[in-house]
């Protein structure tokens, strides 16, 4: 494996992306879990006052019945979504703080610089805008432009029908639908590193988008060696992992719901767990959440670093160390071995 130093300065295969981002997450783990656990004790409150709401609002459902609309009030149904969207949205933005800590914490990981865990929250804060701007290139923008796409597909076809026919509208949609779907793919790929670009290379959101888009439009030798290809295999791996680990978190859920038997109330799945059932639960939920969040900021923030050593310079780590050859010296225990 590479020098500690030279991981962000060489390029890797998608195996030691992911397993940097396992040692990146190991020598941090302390922070990311404390961190972690808040954030998502914090979520798991905000969404536990949410079910009650709901439950409030609607309790023939909460105690299993049909649903009666009569049994509504609409100024409540006013005031509890006003409320709601308000908690949602507290959630949503402490959802940005933990992606920034995560993103500080997985790059001090991986350079081996020394950091705490105030540092990690100082820059969060420092970068909760551009973080904000990168979540809404992510999470929203793709979705956008997937809506525009699907509105401009339905006029064509339409448009074909009424020219052509039918089959000539099948064959024309068939095609402009899977067009949609790879430009607006394509649109989310080139804009995924866009907080990776503004935590490593100190970047404000303009330029930091600027760098996402070219790191991932950079044309290697050979279409294996395309930033995109590697990015869905990449996508694929991360994928895989995740699904493994929400499995983990069903576990318990699964032996205690076969203990204490399944919650006819909708809104609240654990009513028929004990106190402690519920604690254990949640406990359990939140870790798992809190380590695989750190550790796929971990994996995503080693491959910015492969897709910007491979784009900008990929031989730079390599041509560092032929000169410092002349004058080599043991390493120092400041900079050990990748493991």
């Amino acid at each position: 494996m590479q020098g500690y130093n030279s991981l962000v300065s060489q390029p890797m295969s998608l195996g030691d992306c992911l397993s940097a981002g396992f040692t990146a997450f190991r020598r941090q783990w302390k922070p990311w879990l404390v961190i972690g656990l808040l954030f998502m004790s914090l979520g798991q409150l905000g969404q536990l006052w949410i079910m009650t709401r709901l439950e409030a609002l609607f309790p023939n459902l909460a105690q299993g019945e049909a649903f009666d609309p009569s049994n509504i009030d609409p100024l409540h149904v006013s005031q509890y979504a006003v409320a709601i969207i308000g908690v949602v949205l507290l959630l949503w933005l402490g959802g940005v703080i933990y992606s920034g800590v995560s993103l500080h914490l997985a790059r001090h990981g991986l350079t081996g610089e020394p950091t705490h865990w105030k540092d990690a929250l100082r820059e969060a804060k420092q970068r909760f805008w551009t973080v904000l701007g990168a979540f809404f290139m992510l999470y929203v923008l793709p979705y956008i432009a997937l809506v525009v796409a699907g509105a401009v597909s339905a006029g064509l076809i339409a448009l074909v029908n009424q020219l052509a026919g039918t089959i000539a509208s099948v064959v024309v949609g068939a095609v402009i639908i899977l067009l949609s779907l790879y430009l607006v793919l394509l649109l989310l790929a080139r804009l995924f590193f866009v907080a990776e670009a503004a935590f490593v290379d100190k970047l404000p959101l303009s330029q930091a988008i600027s760098q996402s888009w070219q790191v991932m439009a950079h044309k290697a030798g050979s279409w294996t060696e395309r930033p995109l290809w590697r990015f869905s295999l990449y996508s694929v791996m991360v994928l895989a992992v995740g699904l493994a680990g929400y499995g983990l978190t069903l576990i318990p859920m699964t032996i205690l719901s076969s203990m204490f038997g399944d919650s006819p109330n909708p809104f609240d799945p654990l009513a028929a767990f004990p106190l402690w059932a519920r604690l254990l639960s949640g406990l359990w939920t939140g870790l798992a959440f809190a380590l695989l969040t750190g550790l796929f900021k971990a994996a995503s923030m080693a491959f910015y670093y492969d897709l910007r050593a491979r784009s900008q310079g990929g031989d730079l780590w390599d041509r560092m160390q032929s000169l410092q050859q002349d004058t080599a010296s043991p390493r120092s225990e400041d900079n050990p071995p990748f493991e």
